[in-house]
């Protein structure tokens, strides 16, 4: 009686856990629309507690002198092993870095569909430029692009 009632436990935990284990896998992608350069890729950041704890900031301004194409984060099969094996408390994450191609980034930079942001900008004017990008986006539905480091047009 108590085989039975342990075989039917373990035929509804297995799928369970295939689902619960499934279920975690994601993929995070920011696409600046710029065509792509070359990749950089952090196969292991670390991250713990199931993510609260974030892994270190991927600089890409030393890889990438044209600036980004493509930010992607991914939960692979072997990060969520490892996760797995250490109940969460070491969760890895892959980190891929794709670099702009230098024409397009001056094509943006030329473009008259930019907004500016000064070095000095406070936190209010920031958040100001970004809604302005955003309506302008969905105005034109076409790429609005918010520039650092110049002086606000």
């Amino acid at each position: 009686m108590k085989q039975t009632r342990v075989r039917r436990f373990a035929r509804l935990a297995v799928p369970a856990v295939a689902l619960l284990v499934a279920s975690g896998c994601y993929r995070a992608t920011i696409d600046t629309g710029l065509a792509s350069s070359h990749r950089s890729e952090k196969i292991w950041a670390h991250s713990w507690i199931a993510g609260l704890i974030p892994p270190a900031v991927v600089s890409a301004v030393n890889e990438c002198d044209n600036g980004v194409a493509r930010v992607e984060t991914v939960h692979t099969f072997l990060n969520q092993v490892v996760a797995a094996v250490t109940f969460g408390i070491y969760t890895p994450i892959t980190i891929t870095v794709t670099c702009a191609a230098a024409s397009t980034a001056q094509e943006v930079l030329d473009s008259e569909d930019q907004l500016s942001v000064s070095e000095a900008a406070g936190y209010d004017e920031i958040r100001d430029v970004f809604q302005q990008a955003s309506e302008k986006a969905i105005e034109s539905e076409s790429p609005a692009y918010v520039v650092f480091g110049q002086a606000a047009q």
